[in-house]
């Protein structure tokens, strides 16, 4: 065999192999999901901050799985400022804006904004 016929046939072999993997198809390989995380059915609520305000959730476990890392023992209270509370002294321990006080109960700390942490004064 010659060397024009070499290099013939080297090239015939080359447009096989490019015709061959012309035919092949790629996937790009996906990330394997996440494990799931599986969450006590207790309920000890607490309130995470969100970039919308605050949201409760029936416990650290389940507002973990959602993303908050930040969250604070207790539901979230909203303030309603037309709220007519009891004149019951029961006294309850709240955080509002950060700082914790001591409201005479849990209708009034809620009426501020606060969020109680603890029955009792703090």
């Amino acid at each position: 065999m010659g060397e024009p016929e070499r290099r013939l046939a080297a090239a015939a072999a080359i447009a096989a192999l490019a015709l061959a993997l012309s035919a092949c198809t790629s996937e790009r390989m996906q990330e394997p999901p996440q494990p799931q995380q599986f969450c006590p059915q207790v309920y000890q609520p607490v309130c995470a901050r969100t970039p919308n305000g605050s949201r409760s959730y029936p416990n650290a476990c389940t507002a973990e799985a959602a993303g908050f890392r930040a969250y604070s023992p207790g539901a979230c209270q909203s303030a309603k400022p037309d709220r007519i509370c009891p004149k019951i002294y029961m006294p309850v321990c709240a955080v509002a804006a950060g700082q914790a006080a001591t409201y005479p109960n849990d209708c009034v700390a809620g009426g501020a904004g606060a969020r109680v942490v603890h029955p009792g004064p703090c």
